[in-house]
């Protein structure tokens, strides 16, 4: 099996991806774990989006990606009994993800059409690249605004879906959605309270969780809105 080399992939994708980021703001820089990440530093936190290189060519990546530091801020104070948040509260490092577009789709498939050669890395970052431009950037410039996000949680909510589909997180996607709910000043912050309480309360899996639930419900009594969001 011919493979293309992870570091003749980067540079095929990244030096397509990188000057048209460029123009937008967005600066490039390789995560802990491998991660190439083009990031934009924003009044409310960041925007970004990732992709990561594989040896066989089945790179996994992102559709666009939200950090709103004040949402995280609270996350990270209040825990999670699966991540040690105490080196980046002291760096005041909050540019974990809130808000993920699930949805993205580009028109390359690195499953079915792994990056083994050049034309592929060439066909996967213009693919990339299409998304980024168009559905990504559209994404980030809807949902930088804290209020459209609770708009999208609550139409998702009407149709029976999770606020997963648009929130970050495994249980504490729930969190994230309560801080924005009271951040917005929403009318139906209490019927969202009351919907995370039976989730938490009622569910074997999450009692590990109940502890930190706990605590962000006494964060979230002297949590002041930003919006005034009166619906």
């Amino acid at each position: 099996m011919n493979l293309l080399p992870i570091g003749r992939q980067k540079n095929i994708v990244i030096g397509i991806l990188k000057p048209a980021l460029t123009v937008e703001g967005y600066e490039h820089i390789v995560r802990d774990g491998g991660n190439d990440t083009f990031i934009k530093q924003t009044e409310f936190g960041s925007s970004s989006f990732y992709i990561y290189f594989k040896k066989f060519g089945d790179a996994d990546y992102s559709g666009a990606l939200l950090s709103f530091k004040f949402v995280e801020q609270i996350v990270m104070e209040v825990g999670d009994p699966n991540i040690d948040y105490s080196q980046r509260l002291k760096t005041n490092d909050f540019s974990q993800w809130t808000v993920l577009d699930h949805n993205s789709c580009l028109r390359y498939d690195t499953i079915n059409s792994p990056i083994r050669e050049s034309v592929q890395a060439i066909a996967f970052a213009n693919a990339y690249l299409e998304y980024i431009q168009t559905a990504g950037l559209a994404f980030i410039e809807k949902y930088s605004y804290l209020p459209n996000v609770l708009a999208e949680m609550d139409r998702l909510e009407k149709e029976g879906k999770l606020w997963h589909e648009i929130l970050s997180g495994l249980a504490d996607y729930l969190f994230r959605g309560l801080i924005i709910s009271k951040l917005c000043n929403d009318t139906a912050f209490l019927s969202k309270l009351e919907f995370c309480d039976h989730k938490f309360y009622n569910a074997p899996h999450l009692v590990e969780w109940i502890p930190y639930y706990e605590k962000l419900k006494e964060r979230l009594k002297e949590l002041e809105p930003k919006y005034n969001m009166q619906r």
